[in-house]
């Protein structure tokens, strides 16, 4: 397996040399590339990002610094064209902000080319590290706790994945999925992840999860108030139109196969 581990920087300065430097260095004999987007930051992430590629860590280490600010879904269309165009089996997107354990980073890749036993096939297409699944350790605060559950529970009902939770920034995807999908079409801000799984749920492509336990600091990527109500009002919003899409009573461009495979 060819894997991508990516690393979404946005003002990470304090945290990117450390998160990578966290990953065990017997893993990187099952990585096969680092991809640390800079997505115009202005504190010192393009430096930390260009100390992490001279580090001397036994894997390329790619460096595309965005000069103005890309959003959170669109440093990740950039990340997931870099793989898919560079053949790439799989992509961890891994948060610069030292949230999630950069241990779990190829478990969650490998996930995907393992068969689950289920009886649907071998492996997945997306695998999800859960903060809420049995197993996890993670002590979300309150407000972030009962947001996570109100939406995953509205999400859970329409998309029917069969995850724990909807709204974890950790998760791996196949490549090959990827190329099949017209991610490049949803949004360049935080509903991507959401429409993301309405492109999943409506092709009929499989997600799993795995527990992982993340960490709060000050140093975390937090959204901001304003951000958070118009991320909670986009995803309702994403949610009523996959139900009109999944009952053919709206086309959406976003939810249907790539022209270009």
């Amino acid at each position: 397996m060819k894997l991508l581990v990516y690393l979404p920087a946005r003002n990470a300065g304090k945290t990117l040399f450390r998160t990578v430097s966290s990953i065990p260095h017997e893993l990187f004999n099952r990585i096969s590339g680092i991809l640390i987007v800079n997505n115009a930051s202005v504190d010192n992430t393009k430096i930390e990002a260009e100390k992490v590629k001279s580090s001397g860590l036994p894997v390329p280490v790619t460096v595309i610094n965005n000069e103005t600010d890309k959003g959170y879904g669109g440093s990740q269309k950039i990340a997931y064209r870099y793989a898919i165009d560079n053949g790439y089996d799989a992509v961890v997107m891994l948060p610069a902000d030292g949230q999630y354990p950069p241990d779990k980073s190829v478990e969650l890749a490998e996930s995907l080319f393992k068969n689950k036993g289920d009886g649907k096939g071998s492996g997945a297409d997306m695998c999800i590290g859960s903060r809420v699944a049995s197993g996890s350790k993670t002590k979300m605060p309150f407000w972030r706790f009962v947001g996570n559950r109100v939406l995953t529970a509205v999400e859970a009902a329409s998309f029917r994945l069969g995850i724990s939770e909807y709204h974890s920034g950790f998760r791996a995807y196949r490549c090959a999925t990827l190329a099949k999908t017209n991610f490049e079409k949803c949004s360049n801000s935080y509903p991507f992840d959401t429409e993301m799984f309405a492109i999943f749920a409506a092709n009929g492509f499989k997600v799993i999860e795995i527990p992982v336990t993340s960490i709060y600091s000050k140093d975390s990527n937090t959204p901001k108030f304003i951000e958070l109500v118009e991320y909670c009002s986009t995803i309702f919003l994403i949610v009523g139109e996959f139900v009109l899409y999944k009952y053919k009573l709206r086309k959406d461009e976003r939810f249907g196969g790539s022209s270009n495979v």
